[in-house]
């Protein structure tokens, strides 16, 4: 078997298919279930602790309308363009468009987005008064720069 994720959470589905998979074949003891079971739990704490820190309310990120019908740039992914629709945030990154995001004010005061309906959670780390920002995927990071 052999499975593909271009994620670096994807241990998260590989393992119980891997469980679910010895499990079938070799008659091994169920854990497959209960692996899925704490991946979805896990799951839903971490995007209730998530919506707590990121707010999509207009008025919380009004920070955001200074990046807003602005074009920045990377040579991997190529052009993210964040623009506002309904009192609402959104991104085209690549090929995915419509990606709605939304602001958090760290502890420190740092201003940054975060993606809410595509890779929920992810970071978008806005750097240098705005000029770039820094999508952080673990084993990748790109950096955007303003155009």
């Amino acid at each position: 078997m052999i499975i593909l994720t271009n994620s670096g959470e994807g241990g998260k589905i590989v393992n119980p298919l891997k469980e679910k998979f010895f499990e079938l074949t070799f008659n091994s003891s169920p854990k497959s279930q209960e692996m899925i079971e704490w991946m979805v739990k896990n799951n839903k704490d971490y995007m209730e602790k998530l919506h707590q820190r990121v707010s999509v309310d207009a008025e919380k990120n009004r920070w955001i309308d200074k990046l807003v019908d602005t074009t920045f740039y990377n040579p991997s992914i190529g052009l993210i363009r964040i623009y506002k629709k309904d009192n609402r945030y959104f991104a085209d990154v690549g090929d995915l468009t419509a990606v709605e995001i939304g602001g958090m004010i760290e502890a420190n005061g740092d201003h940054n987005l975060a993606f809410i309906s595509h890779l929920p959670g992810s970071p978008i780390l806005v750097q240098n008064n705005g000029q770039e920002l820094l999508i952080d995927a673990g084993q990748y990071k790109y950096l955007f720069k303003r155009r």
